[in-house]
């Protein structure tokens, strides 16, 4: 544990005060236009669940050896929206936020998510939104996202391991600063339209009769 004299503590926790309003509008911001795209497609929001961290941090009792990145959940975030296909079978679609790219960034010798030193700088760094369609309900664990080679493929290029492309999951990934309005935001739904058209996958906007009944 580092320690700190009594005015260099002083000015950490008057950061820390300013970082977590922060982190509060930020996070409502997201959370608010994730609401609003998902709103428009024939979907059902199906929850969601932290991506970087532990995602059990309140029923463990040995919590408190946990990594710190569990206590920031919406690091890398997942929200999952589904849909009940006629024929059983279901189809879903995923918003991944990552806050901050910078793990994945950071040169793949280094895959300590504790060494924060390790990762590429916050101005190399980026924050974006990977959105991935797919029949089927949860990928269990993603597994995926733990492989920094496969996760710059996403951001770089929109590429998914050969494994997941070959059951039919497609990508598309944006920065989040094209969540900046409603205009933009309608603009990658109509993308995603596209995309799902392309690769014959059953998204679709939501009806008016459908929306009357919410």
């Amino acid at each position: 544990m580092n320690e700190l004299t009594k005015n260099s503590l002083d000015q950490v926790l008057l950061d820390t005060r300013k970082a977590y309003r922060l982190l509060h509008a930020y996070q409502r911001w997201i959370i608010d236009a994730v609401t609003y795209l998902g709103s428009q497609f024939d979907l059902e929001y199906n929850g969601g669940a932290t991506r970087f961290s532990c995602n059990n941090i309140h029923s463990n009792s040995k919590n408190a050896s946990f990594s710190s990145w569990d206590w920031l959940p919406f690091l890398i975030f997942e929200f999952h929206y589904l849909k009940k296909l006629e024929c059983g079978g279901t189809f879903s679609l995923s918003c991944f936020i990552l806050s901050d790219t910078g793990y994945f960034e950071g040169g793949n010798e280094h895959d300590d998510k504790e060494s924060v030193s390790d990762f590429a700088s916050v101005a190399d760094s980026s924050s974006k939104a990977a959105f991935i369609l797919r029949h089927g309900h949860y990928e269990p664990e993603w597994q995926f996202l733990n492989d920094k080679e496969d996760v710059q493929k996403l951001l770089a290029n929109n590429s998914l391991p050969e494994a997941l492309k070959q059951r039919g999951f497609v990508a598309k990934c944006y920065d989040l600063a094209s969540f900046e309005n409603e205009s933009s935001i309608n603009k990658i739904r109509d993308e995603l339209l596209e995309l799902a058209k392309e690769n014959k996958l059953p998204l679709s906007l939501k009806r008016l009769d459908q929306e009357d009944t919410k």
